[in-house]
C-alpha cells in the first residue's frame, strides 16, 4: 500500500512540474512589434490592431496598462431561434476593464463595481476592494503585442 502511495505522490510532482523540466520546446526569443507585425495591415485605434492574413492572426497592442476602458462584447451571429433571445447584433455586458501583467501573461481584468467604500479613509476603500474579489476575464501571452 505504501509503494501505490510513493508512486502517486510521484506522478502527481512529475505532473506539477514546470513544462520546461519536461524538455518542451524552448521559449522563442521575443519579437519586437515591428518585427511581429511586419507585413500586417495596421488598424489604428484606442488599441492598434495588426491584421495578418498570412498568418490569420489579428493582434492587439497593449500600450496602456493599468489603464480602465470599456469593454463591450456581442453577438455577430444568431443561432436562427428567436424563443432563446440570441439574436444577431445582440450585445452582452458591458464592462470596465484594464490590462494588467503577471509575468508573461497579460490579463484582462474586471473590478467588482458593485461594492464601494463611500468615504474617504483608505483602510476602509482598501477594505472594501480585499473583500470582493476582481475577475480575470482573460489571460494569454501569446495573443498580444505590449510595450515593455
Amino acid at each position: 500500500m505504501a509503494k501505490i502511495w510513493l508512486n502517486l505522490l510521484l506522478v502527481t510532482a512529475a505532473l506539477a512540474a514546470p513544462h520546461a523540466a519536461w524538455g518542451g520546446p524552448e521559449t522563442p526569443q521575443t519579437l519586437t512589434i515591428a518585427e511581429r507585425t511586419a507585413g500586417a495591415q495596421k488598424l489604428a485605434g484606442y488599441f492598434n490592431l495588426y491584421w495578418d492574413v498570412k498568418q490569420g492572426k489579428l493582434w492587439l497592442e497593449i500600450d496602456k496598462w493599468s489603464s480602465e476602458f470599456l469593454y463591450q462584447n456581442g453577438l455577430p451571429a444568431g443561432i436562427g431561434s428567436n424563443d432563446i433571445g440570441l439574436d444577431r447584433g445582440q450585445l452582452g455586458a458591458t464592462r470596465i476593464v484594464r490590462f494588467e501583467r503577471s509575468r508573461p501573461k497579460v490579463l484582462l481584468i474586471q473590478e467588482n463595481l458593485e461594492y464601494r467604500a463611500v468615504s474617504n479613509d483608505p483602510d476602509e476603500r482598501r477594505a472594501v476592494h480585499d473583500s470582493f474579489a476582481e475577475s480575470a476575464l482573460k489571460g494569454d501571452a501569446s495573443e498580444f503585442l505590449s510595450h515593455l
